[in-house]
């Protein structure tokens, strides 16, 4: 694990701020949570203020030590879930697969760094499909490299649409 883990926590104290979930057999965490949903707790580690997931507290409370360079799969995919059932270690390259192998990435417009919506995809590939502008002017207008015009006539990315 990252860091140790505060003394002044315990299996029991993380279950006393969750609520199981009877559909899933989820442990939802009640307490604060990140951006993305996952549980975090504010604590100290040798007297510093800290914060820890709380699903990697409990897989370390409740199977040892996080090996170093892993993270702490949710079998569930629910970031909220700090059920020790639902945990598991594995590499980042795991985790990104299961993401992937599970539709769990976002893909197109949903993507973070989409600069085009569903909507621009489409002209594109009919601009380009039918030879109105060069790829390079059709990539002006949109803002985006001539490659990316091609990619995308090609569906060699944004395949859906």
């Amino acid at each position: 694990m990252d860091g140790a883990i505060p003394t002044q926590l315990s299996v029991e104290w993380l279950e006393s701020r969750c609520i199981p979930e009877p559909n899933t057999g989820c442990w939802l965490w009640l307490g604060t949570t990140d951006n993305d949903g996952y549980g975090v707790v504010h604590c100290k580690v040798d007297g510093r203020p800290t914060t820890r997931g709380a699903h990697r507290l409990m897989r370390a409370l409740t199977h040892g030590s996080i090996p170093r360079g892993h993270v702490v799969m949710h079998l569930c995919d629910m970031p909220s879930c700090v059920n020790p059932a639902h945990l598991t270690t594995g590499t980042p390259a795991r985790n990104s697969a299961d993401m992937v192998d599970k539709g769990r990435q976002a893909k197109g417009a949903q993507h973070p760094k989409a600069r085009l919506s569903s909507h621009h995809v489409e002209v594109i590939r009919k601009m380009a499909t039918w030879r109105v502008l060069p790829q390079s002017v059709i990539a002006s207008l949109f803002g985006v490299c001539t490659a990316t015009v091609h990619h995308i006539h090609k569906r060699r990315n944004w395949r859906v649409g």
